[in-house]
């Protein structure tokens, strides 16, 4: 064996330039070039070698300063005996660490070039080159050699403060010298007779079939083994290479199950020489049974055939998703069960066995089933109007399967939510719907109270979906009863079906049905009409209402609200909707209607307001203004109001006022305009007159006419005026009453003649003078027979007057500004005291006297309403007395039956009501022109009253009728109306 001497030290310094005091003369200059190369006394072969490197600019410039190192024959070798040195080269090293760092703090790696002539030091695996060796032998004896390097970067040095301080590269760094030695051996080699060689290498190749193709070209496959089948004739030269299939024995159970028949499948080797998996037959081997599989061999070319036939089953079920899973699962054979056997034989018949074990190379690819979704989808719809029925739509026809090789399975169906919420509110409370799943059915709940609002299930076997609704949901926007809402989205509910082949695999499809379960929506509905007399055949209209306060009359109405009802009622949450589709806003009862005054019938200044509402019953409250005077020019304000209110549950209504419809009328009789009078003419100057001023119709049965008695009196000497509970006959006394009290009347002993006319009212003549008192008592009676100019007094005089009026108007022509006058009124009030008719203070009486100054005239216009009825010119004089000039206490309801006219005290005394000439204004709301204070009766003076027309005016305050329309729309919690509904009310004064 040859040694390997190291004689020396390499030594390169990395001082810059060349080291002229170096003891052994180590080292040598080099440069580099405008071109880059670099060039110097280094052996040509590692000068090219250094300038095929990738070096930077700054790694030549490094090389340049530092120069280069070379020692001669470092490495020397001796050969022994019959050895000769083929070559001297670096020993191999692959980023071998050299144990030194470059001043950056990198490992210093080694790697020997593939020639072993050179090394490089790289700065890590791949860095930069730090440095460059290179060895080159003296000779083709190889026995000494040169080595040479150069650095390209500094190398760290342990010792820093020594700029001499020396670094190598250990043992990692070595030399290989390469040797060989001849040696005789021809007297030890013999000849004997060769045979061949046949092996086994290798697995040989995989054979995959797919059931999927059964009958098809997937179904069988090839693989060529005779690479595994390595072989040699040997020196005999060639003879045959034969191949051949082989199994444990017949009936072998292969491992595999028939899908179909679930029976297991054995092996056969049939005498074609073929492999065969057979079904079985109740569980024992069948060399008859239905092929399975098929394996043959091509029995010179080693290429083997698999064919599929069956079906077989594959332990693990897929679902169609790669990996895992994936229906390309893969069974084989042991691999002992099916074996491949080589032949080789020689020319001279010398042969050799190999046998493969291929079991494991046939692999049998699993099929799935596939199934689809799509086609015209069936819709599940419900309506609301019928919460018990459920609405079904049977969606296995949208999808389509097929089972595969392994056979008929089953298909089954499941539901799923793929969101939360499903954009329906709940009516009943406004919440939104939220989806879920419990045991397989999908929910719809409240958000927040979690009340079940719809199912919907799936029979797993039928694909029959059934949508159950258990509460309304809102429609919005409603289109009317039978809008349909669905969800939010489709894919919100999904339907998925499930294929599973005869093995286990299976195979899903979806189909979206969120859009396909459909909330028809319902309407409320009116069971009953407003019906104003139920125990009367038909609906009966309009309902009668007594104009009494506190008197309701009744009905039926029945609604139903339907499925879309309310949980709470308040301002925005009410059984009846807008009743006005043409006014702004929501007019929950409308009101409209007149009264009887064909001057301004309409009602005016409507208010209605529900005031509360429950689930059980509903109330309103209304009002409006009208014209309360017929007569009157303009409106006359007046206001009336009730209630309206709804049983919900007996399904019927009451409605009642709490103010009344107060009316008025302003009616004037003029003695000026009579029909006809008893006696007709003044003719023996008659003591009794009778006017007829309102026949209506003028029979003495007749109570609705009006009727004026005239009677006079005078007081010549012998006959002083004086007062009595009557004002007919003598006065009271003696002694003479002369000083007035309330209750009594002017009268004397001597009665005189009246003179009544269209145009004249007077005393013995056509005036009112000193000493005279006219007498008027008024009637709703035909008393015109009771005149008899030939009887005693002019005929009968009747005391008790059976009408009244609420004022008097008294045309005077003549007036200056000095007359004056006085008047007694004749009072009753009907109803008494406590203005209720019928108790016993009905009908009280009383006399009251007015003085009349020259103030109290009207002179000039006549104010309203007086104006349409007198006119004044000239010396013309009005005195008007209206009801608030004689009431004068809080309550207090008399109206004038009668009236005494004087034009002075004439000699009498007392306390009178002194008057105030103004008048009530009936433009305006306010009473004004109430007479207030007292003043004394008059003296006797001299004035003479000329009365041209007497008006007497019935001014009624009572009840009016009126026709009343109230209309009401019925609307559920999402919108849904009935339609505008009409209770007509006609109003009884």
């Amino acid at each position: 064996m040859a040694t390997i001497n190291i004689n020396g030290t390499l030594v390169n310094d990395q001082t810059a330039g060349v080291q002229f005091n170096d003891p052994d003369g180590d080292d040598v200059a080099i440069s580099v070039d405008a071109g880059g190369d670099i060039s110097g006394s280094l052996d040509a072969a590692f000068l090219a070698f250094l300038n095929g490197l990738t070096l930077s600019d700054a790694q030549k410039a490094f090389a340049d300063s530092a120069e280069a190192a070379s020692q001669s024959d470092l490495i020397q070798v001796t050969a022994g005996a019959n050895e000769v040195v083929d070559s001297l080269i670096f020993a191999p090293l692959t980023n071998a660490n050299s144990g030194l760092d470059t001043v950056g703090g990198q490992d210093i790696l080694l790697t020997t070039s593939a020639d072993g002539k050179s090394v490089l030091a790289t700065a890590g695996v791949g860095g930069p080159i730090v440095a460059a060796f290179y060895i080159i032998p003296a000779d083709a004896d190889n026995l000494s050699a040169t080595v040479q390097m150069v650095t390209f970067e500094a190398i760290a040095h342990p010792s820093g403060l020594d700029p001499d301080d020396r670094v190598d590269f250990s043992d990692i760094l070595k030399v290989r010298a390469l040797s060989h030695t001849d040696t005789p051996i021809g007297d030890d080699i013999n000849v004997d007779d060769d045979g061949p060689d046949v092996n086994t290498n290798g697995a040989g190749p995989d054979l995959t079939v797919d059931e999927s193709f059964l009958g098809g070209a997937g179904a069988t496959t090839t693989g060529n083994f005779l690479a595994n089948f390595p072989n040699s004739f040997g020196t005999d030269g060639a003879g045959a290479l034969t191949f051949a299939l082989g199994i444990p024995a017949d009936a072998t159970d292969s491992g595999f199950v028939d899908t179909a028949s679930q029976e297991h499948i054995f092996l056969y080797k049939e005498l074609d020489g073929s492999i065969t998996g057979r079904v079985g037959d109740g569980g024992l081997a069948d060399a008859n049974g239905a092929i399975a599989f098929t394996v043959s061999v091509n029995t010179t070319t080693a290429v083997v055939t698999l064919t599929q036939s069956l079906a077989m089953v594959h332990n693990v079920p897929g679902n169609g998703t790669v990996p895992p899973g994936s229906y390309d699962e893969a069974i084989s054979l042991a691999a002992t069960l099916v074996t491949l056997t080589a032949h080789s034989e020689d020319a001279d018949g010398d042969d050799d066995f190999a046998t493969l074990d291929i079991g494991d190379n046939l692999f049998f690819k699993d099929d799935g089933p596939s199934i689809s979704a799509g086609g015209t989808e069936a819709t599940a719809t419900v309506d609301e109007s019928d919460l018990t029925t459920n609405g079904t739509a049977n969606f296995s026809s949208n999808f389509n399967g097929v089972y595969g090789a392994d056979g008929a399975g089953t298909t089954t169906y499941a539901l799923s939510v793929s969101g939360v919420a499903s954009g329906l509110l709940d009516t009943l409370t406004g919440q939104a719907i939220n989806l879920s799943v419990t045991g397989g059915v999908v929910e719809g709940r409240t958000a927040v109270s979690n009340a079940l609002v719809f199912t919907v299930t799936v029979d797993a076997t039928t694909g029959i979906v059934t949508l159950n609704q258990d509460r309304a949901v809102i429609h919005d926007p409603n289109s009317g009863p039978n809008d349909t809402e669905t969800l939010l989205a489709d894919a919100l509910v999904q339907l998925t079906a499930t294929i599973t082949d005869g093995d286990g695999d299976t195979d899903t499809a979806v189909l979206d049905i969120g859009q396909n379960l459909v909330f028809t929506d319902d309407a409320p509905t009116i069971v009953k009409p407003f019906d104003a007399d139920p125990g009367t055949s038909g609906i009966q209209t309009p309902e009668t209402l007594q104009n009494v306060v506190g008197t309701p009359a009744s009905g039926d109405f029945k609604y139903s609200i339907g499925a879309d009802g309310r949980q709470t009622y308040d301002a925005t949450h009410s059984d009846f909707g807008d009743a006005d589709l043409v006014a702004a806003g929501i007019q929950q009862l409308v009101l409209t209607g007149t009264v009887d005054n064909a001057q301004n019938p309409n009602i005016t200044n409507i208010q209605t307001a529900l005031t509360s509402e429950t689930a059980t019953s509903a109330t309103f409250s209304f009002s409006f203004h009208y014209d309360k005077d017929p007569i009157t020019a303009n409106v006359q304000d007046a206001t009336a109001g009730g209630t309206l209110t709804f049983d919900k549950v007996a399904g019927t209504y009451s409605i009642q006022l709490n103010d009344v419809i107060d009316g008025f009328s302003f009616n004037v009789f003029h003695s000026s305009e009579l029909l006809t009078k008893a006696p007709p003419g003044n003719t023996g100057h008659p003591e009794l007159v009778v006017t007829e001023l309102d026949a209506n119709p003028n029979t003495p049965a007749d109570h609705d006419g009006f009727y004026v008695q005239f009677t006079a009196n005078s007081n010549p000497a012998g006959s002083p005026f004086g007062f009595n509970s009557t004002g007919d006959g003598a006065p009271n006394g003696p002694p003479l009453d002369t000083t007035f009290n309330n209750g009594q009347f002017v009268t004397s002993a001597f009665e005189d003649w009246v003179s009544a006319t269209q145009s004249t009212n007077g005393v013995a003549g056509d005036t009112i003078q000193k000493g005279e008192l006219l007498t008027l008592r008024f009637f709703n009676e035909n008393i015109l027979g009771d005149v008899n100019p030939g009887a005693p007094g002019g005929g009968t005089e009747k005391l008790v007057p059976t009408d009244s009026v609420s004022g008097l108007a008294i045309k005077f022509d003549g007036i200056g500004n000095s007359e004056d006058l006085i008047l007694v009124l004749n009072l009753i009030d009907k109803d008494g005291a406590d203005n209720i008719l019928g108790n016993g203070d009905d009908n009280a009486t009383t006399s009251r006297s007015v003085f009349v100054q020259n103030a109290d005239f009207i002179k000039g216009a006549v104010p309203s309403p007086y104006n349409l009825e007198f006119t004044l010119d000239n010396n013309d004089a009005l005195v008007v007395i209206e009801s608030n000039d004689y009431n004068l206490a809080a309550g207090e309801n008399y109206q004038i039956q009668g009236v005494q006219i004087m034009q002075s005290g004439n000699g009498l005394s007392g306390t009178a009501i002194n008057l105030n000439g103004a008048v009530d204004n009936p433009l305006t709301i306010a009473v004004e022109g109430a007479s207030t204070g007292t003043n004394a009766w008059e003296a006797a003076d001299n004035d003479v009253l000329k009365i041209t027309d007497i008006g007497f005016i019935q001014t009624t305050s009572g009840q009016i009728g009126a026709d009343l329309d109230f209309a009401v729309n019925i609307q559920d919690a999402d919108g849904d109306a009935t339609g505008i509904q009409h209770l007509a009310v006609e109003v009884i004064a």
